[in-house]
């Protein structure tokens, strides 16, 4: 659970997207984009309470070769991620289990991306291929 810092002004960075120059594949009609090309990106946090973000424009697709990178911050979620109601070895155990899971569309089964757990700084990366819905999980 990412709690809430009740200061309507709390610029708390959770998320982070970035697209490297030749990183954009196609748009989401299927065409390439030429040199110069730009395009509008929208990311929507659906849930803040689990880490939950939607990124369009639906059917982006980025480089295989060079991805877009998404990195989320675990930093102010509640320590207990086992839900147990203290924080011990089980949190520290759910901890090194979680990655960032990719859901194509709304309904749709969650599945795990490859993703680069930081610890000591409590983030999660991953390379982004296409858009769709972003969460940490385990």
């Amino acid at each position: 659970v990412y709690r809430a810092s009740g200061d309507p002004t709390d610029s708390t960075e959770f998320l982070h997207f970035a697209v490297p120059a030749s990183g954009l594949a196609r748009r989401p009609d299927g065409s390439a984009f030429a040199p110069g090309d730009s395009v509008l990106i929208t990311i929507t946090v659906t849930d803040p309470t689990r880490l939950i973000a939607r990124f369009e424009p639906a059917g982006l697709q980025f480089s295989r070769g060079n991805p877009a990178e998404l990195s989320i911050s675990y930093e102010h979620a509640d320590p207990d991620l086992d839900g147990d109601g203290d924080i011990d070895e089980g949190d520290s155990f759910v901890e090194q289990r979680l990655r960032i899971w990719r859901q194509a569309n709304p309904g749709a089964p969650w599945h795990a991306i490859p993703s680069a757990l930081f610890g000591t700084i409590e983030e999660i990366e991953g390379g982004i291929f296409g858009f769709s819905s972003y969460a940490v999980a385990f």
